[in-house]
């Protein structure tokens, strides 16, 4: 669903790359070796997505290593989405913007957003350039 959220909108944000199931293994300089669910480039910028459907704390926790996963590939200009079952979107963004002083740069998409996901995912990369 986030993989072709992002295919739709390619041409129009005129997104590079994308990749869903994306793995950074360990080489002789990196000793990290982990996988985000998918992710999008426009220039020089990252957008990293993590989908679930876990519980409220087990997506948090998620997230804050998407964010840190993203920043070690993408720097300070990484975008990072969350695509959850969450009722409540807002109270969960509210609380890992608070826990992670992350500003703008994260992004929850809940329920309520899975039907028009291309959409949201329009808006929220407009929002990012």
């Amino acid at each position: 669903m986030a993989l072709q959220a992002f295919l739709d909108i390619k041409t129009h944000f005129k997104l590079e790359d994308i990749w869903m199931s994306f793995h950074a293994e360990h080489t002789k300089t990196s000793n990290t070796n982990f996988e985000l669910d998918c992710v999008a480039v426009r220039g020089y910028q990252l957008f990293a997505v993590s989908c679930t459907v876990d519980k409220k704390a087990v997506a948090k926790d998620h997230l804050i290593e998407v964010q840190a996963r993203a920043r070690q590939l993408g720097g300070d200009e990484a975008r990072i989405a969350l695509v959850c079952t969450t009722e409540d979107k807002k109270a969960l963004l509210s609380e890992i913007q608070r826990d992670l002083d992350s500003g703008d740069r994260i992004k929850v998409f809940g329920r309520e957003d899975i039907g028009n996901l291309s959409i949201r995912f329009e808006e929220w990369v407009k929002e990012c350039i």
